[in-house]
């Protein structure tokens, strides 16, 4: 009887390790051939978006935290190769729902957040913001008026800065704030005379797993410094959940061991095509993700 249960166990060790021998080799091959017929190229941000120092590009922010969230390691990754980035931030983040700022009004939550955008910036290394006509955040902002105010005001502050390009969310975006951003890009890039490119970020609806067009390689320093200007945020900190979900998801997309951030020609994108429905669906445990949902922030606004 002795002699049979060691049999017994053997053969379930054997057979575990053969199961796990074979799931690793599977992966493997899963692995070698997804590299193959979809290969991604991981690049630095200044030979993908074909920059030179002392170029400049603009980043439009509907609320603070999204440039950091969004592309805090590109901005540092940037302003390392003499690029100028200028931050525009377009709404005041007022009607924040972070349970950290229920116990003051409109006014404080405001000045709050102010302060972590300016802190958030500076760890960037960012020493160029804008506010222009920045509105107080409301359900309904922009209005029409809003929205050409703050085209206007861009373009008085940065149509003789030669911009190269504007850097917003995208128009299919969960936030109605975001997807009025992109508008405001749009606009404000055929105003320009520098007549810039619009490239979309990444925030917190993911772009189809094969559709970005750029996947920005950030090194350990780029990395740090994001981390620390998203701590700044100390009242958004629930917002840091999506965001390492997001890096996750690309980082495993890309088969890189470093942390990649992403962005898409604003021209390539069609509405709902880029929520995560391409070629290899979104991994499970980006699902609480997509239930932030536009189903969400459709029905019922839900400011951040």
């Amino acid at each position: 009887m002795k002699h049979i249960k060691h049999l017994i166990k053997l053969f379930l060790i054997t057979s575990l390790n053969f199961f796990n021998i074979s799931i690793a080799i599977f992966i493997g091959i899963s692995r070698y051939i997804f590299r193959e017929k979809f290969h991604v190229k991981l690049i630095d941000a200044k030979s993908a978006f074909d920059l030179k120092a002392g170029d400049s590009v603009l980043v439009l922010a509907p609320h603070p935290d999204d440039e950091t969230a969004g592309m805090g390691g590109t901005i540092s990754q940037l302003l390392d190769n003499d690029i100028t980035v200028t931050v525009a931030l377009l709404t005041d983040g007022s009607k924040s729902k972070a349970e950290k700022l229920q116990c003051i009004n409109s006014q404080e939550r405001a000045a709050t957040r102010r302060k972590e955008f300016n802190n958030a910036t500076k760890l960037l290394g960012v020493d160029q913001t804008f506010f222009g006509s920045m509105e107080k955040e409301t359900a309904e902002w922009p209005s029409p008026q809003q929205l050409e105010s703050h085209v206007q005001s861009l373009i008085d502050k940065f149509n003789n800065c030669n911009v190269k390009i504007i850097f917003t969310p995208p128009s299919f975006d969960f936030h109605p704030h975001h997807r009025a951003t992109s508008t405001i890009a749009k606009k404000l890039a055929s105003s320009l005379k520098s007549l810039p490119k619009v490239i979309c970020y990444e925030v917190q609806a993911p772009f189809n797993s094969y559709q970005p067009d750029y996947w920005i390689k950030l090194n350990p320093l780029d990395k740090q410094r994001k981390a620390k200007a998203l701590k700044a945020y100390t009242s958004q900190i629930h917002t840091l959940k999506s965001v390492k979900r997001l890096n996750n998801l690309r980082q495993s997309l890309s088969l890189s061991s470093a942390p990649v951030e992403v962005f898409t020609n604003i021209e390539k994108l069609v509405d709902e095509n880029a929520l995560g429905h391409g070629m290899f669906p979104l991994p499970t445990y980006d699902i609480p993700l997509l239930f932030r949902s536009k189903l969400n922030y459709n029905a019922r606004y839900s400011p951040k």
